[in-house]
This record gives C-alpha cells, structure tokens and sequence, in this order.
C-alpha cells in the first residue's frame, strides 16, 4: 500500500533515491531505512492502541481453570468456544478480557526461563481487594508467588491451577514506605 505524498516525501525520495521511492534501485533494506525515516517525518506509519483489548492463555484442565479465575478472581463467563475454550470479563465495559484454551492433561506448563509472557495483572478498585484476595488465597489453597511493592502500588502475585503467575494489585499511597508483605501479616485466614 503506497502512503499518500507529500512535499516532503517527494523531497526526500528525489534527493535520496532519485526517483520515487518504491521504484528505486538502491537495495531494499536501503530503500526501506529511507521510507521508515520518511514515516516517522510524517507520522504515516505510527500506530497506538487504544488498550490491551484481551489476553488467552492456554490451560491443562479448563474446567479447574474456569473454577479458579470464576470462583477466585470473580472473572464472569461471558462466553464458550465449544468445550475448548471459556471467555471472562472483568467488567460489563468490555466484551471479554480473558480467555482461556484447554490443551490437555499432558500440556508442559510455563517455565521461568523461556521467552514468554511472565503475568497478567488484574487492577482492584481499593486496596481492601487485594487483602480479600490475599484471605481467599489462603482459604481456597491458591498459591502465593511473591509480592510487589511498586511504591503507590502494592501488587499480590498468585499462580493459577497451571502455574501461570497472576498479579493482584491497587493503588495504597498511604503504604508506599510499607512492604506488602508486612501489610498482610495481619491479615486473618
């Protein structure tokens, strides 16, 4: 697709390649280091998302994990993909903003040292939230990975029933100086 012209692509493309651009016979990754810094001149090839629309990960045994991000993380079943996949919102603004894909009982599970995604993060409305969930982590046997401390922020890490690292986190300004950790030794099982 050709990008609409301008004075200053004709310019550059007249001055660097004399000719346009796209019939050049400079080599191809020449021609395209030219047009990239021609598009960033312009702005023609910039593109910004508006939000991360939604996140599917892949799962051993999808109905223990539609129970855990149902049951634990109040995610609501929006929808189904047949009997391999299950779709969850978080709130009724969105269509969905998980889904998840059975792959089977045999499926290898995330490992810390491979390319990949490290977690998802679910933002709570107040930081009671996190101390709800860090309670039902407890009560429902929910693996606690770690706890972040992102000064205003105060994030707690759970690993869902395939080990997939899951960030629970709220703004608490008033507990920047405090380590979670801390924070959530008094709360009660």
């Amino acid at each position: 697709m050709r990008h609409p012209r301008t004075k200053l692509m004709a310019y550059v493309e007249e001055e660097t390649c004399r000719g346009p651009l796209w019939e050049s016979d400079k080599g191809t990754s020449e021609r395209y280091g030219i047009m990239a810094a021609v598009n960033l001149l312009q702005g023609a090839l910039m593109i910004k998302p508006t939000r991360l629309g939604h996140a599917v990960i892949r799962v051993r045994d999808l109905a223990r994990s539609e129970e855990f991000y149902n049951k634990f993380l109040g995610l609501e079943v929006k929808g189904r993909g047949g009997d391999t996949m299950v779709f969850f919102r978080s709130n009724k603004d969105v269509d969905h903003d998980l889904a998840i894909q059975r792959l089977g009982d045999d499926a290898p599970g995330p490992e810390e040292t491979r390319v990949g995604l490290y977690h998802l993060a679910f933002e709570f409305d107040s930081f009671d939230q996190v101390r709800e969930a860090y309670r039902m982590a407890r009560e429902m046997g929910v693996r606690i990975a770690g706890y972040g401390d992102h000064g205003e922020i105060k994030g707690l890490y759970v690993l869902d029933p395939d080990g997939i690292e899951i960030e629970l986190y709220a703004e608490a300004p008033e507990l920047k100086d405090t380590p979670l950790e801390e924070v959530l030794a008094g709360v009660p099982a």
